[in-house]
């Protein structure tokens, strides 16, 4: 009976179901993990509206001076009636000179005159005629030399410089009496490189600022000059001003000369490297991958440069070429929101 009952319990024993222990988490392989792709700033390629532009800069110089010096030599200047800054009108008196003792070289001359018509009666006709000739011709000499000590302005234009005193005596060595902006008319002498040189042209606009003023001036490229500098190899180009009421001679000013202005396609200027040794932009694609692209670029306006080929509207690209982006990199990108100012 024990034999027979240890068999039973060995037996129940084998049919009872065997107990596994639950499988905790930590026992399982981990999910996967999204991988965290760097943020990285991207700009749209678009249209604006560019202009390219050549810098120069120099001084402020009259278009054209007059110097005016007396006709006669010899005599006091007897009058000054005109001054610095002011304007004159062609033709008008500014100085006059002492006239003596013209008026009695002209009466000894009309007296000599009158004598030699006298003698008509009893001198022969040829040598009266010779003597009438003679003096007639001291006459006229003696009164367009009274006229000549007014001295007039040949032009109209503003006065610059006035050397001329009273009681001096007017004589056509030395400084001269007077300097006259003709018409008023100031203008920009600017030096540029020679390499910009050869892109202006007369008529081109341009917009002036006067050193420490607030306002631009405008004004026109009125003269290309032809040759360059053989020390310096700069050239010289000399632009107007619409109103030189605005300037004055010797003031220092700059000039940015619009050479062209398009509408194309544009990017930031940050997002345009060198990749042995050309031009190209770094794109995102829609699937977030970066490409290296290379391009073609033409005119820079302030923060923006043309692509002229490689990119196409609506295209991004990363805005700093400099960022640690190569190609095949998967990124994050992020739009730029900030304008950059033309």
């Amino acid at each position: 009976m024990r034999s027979t009952g240890f068999f039973f319990s060995v037996a129940a024993a084998l049919t009872l179901p065997i107990y596994t222990a639950p499988a905790f988490a930590q026992d399982a392989p981990p999910p996967a993990q999204n991988a965290v792709l760097p943020a990285i700033t991207v700009s749209a390629a678009e249209n604006r509206v560019l202009r390219d532009r050549v810098i120069a800069s120099g001084l402020v110089r009259p278009v054209e001076e007059v110097q005016i010096t007396p006709m006669v030599q010899g005599q006091q200047v007897a009058a000054l009636l005109a001054d610095v800054g002011q304007t004159v009108t062609a033709g008008q008196v500014i100085a006059q000179l002492s006239t003596s003792p013209l008026p009695l070289q002209r009466a000894e001359i009309e007296t000599a005159l009158a004598a030699a018509n006298a003698a008509g009666d009893t001198a022969a006709a040829a040598q009266l005629q010779s003597a009438l000739d003679a003096v007639s011709a001291d006459l006229a000499r003696a009164e367009l030399t009274i006229k000549r000590t007014d001295v007039k302005s040949p032009v109209s234009g503003e006065i610059a410089t006035r050397s001329a005193e009273l009681g001096a005596m007017a004589g056509a060595t030395g400084a001269p009496m007077f300097t006259i902006i003709r018409d008023g008319l100031l203008e920009l002498q600017a030096d540029v490189a020679e390499s910009d040189l050869v892109r202006l042209a007369a008529g081109q606009i341009a917009a002036l600022t006067v050193v420490g003023g607030a306002d631009a001036l405008s004004g026109k490229v009125r003269l290309v000059e032809p040759t360059i500098n053989a020390q310096t190899r700069l050239g010289r180009v000399r632009v107007s001003f619409d109103d030189s009421r605005l300037v004055r001679a010797g003031m220092f000013v700059e000039a940015a000369i619009l050479v062209a202005e398009r509408d194309t396609l544009a990017v930031p200027v940050t997002a345009v490297g060198r990749f042995e040794g050309a031009p190209s932009v770094m794109i995102i694609g829609q699937n977030g991958i970066a490409e290296r692209r290379m391009v073609q670029t033409g005119i820079r306006d302030g923060g923006w440069i043309e692509i002229t080929q490689g990119l196409q509207a609506g295209e991004t690209v990363v805005t700093k070429a400099g960022a640690f982006v190569r190609a095949g990199d998967a990124v994050n990108p992020v739009m730029q929101t900030a304008t950059l100012a033309n």
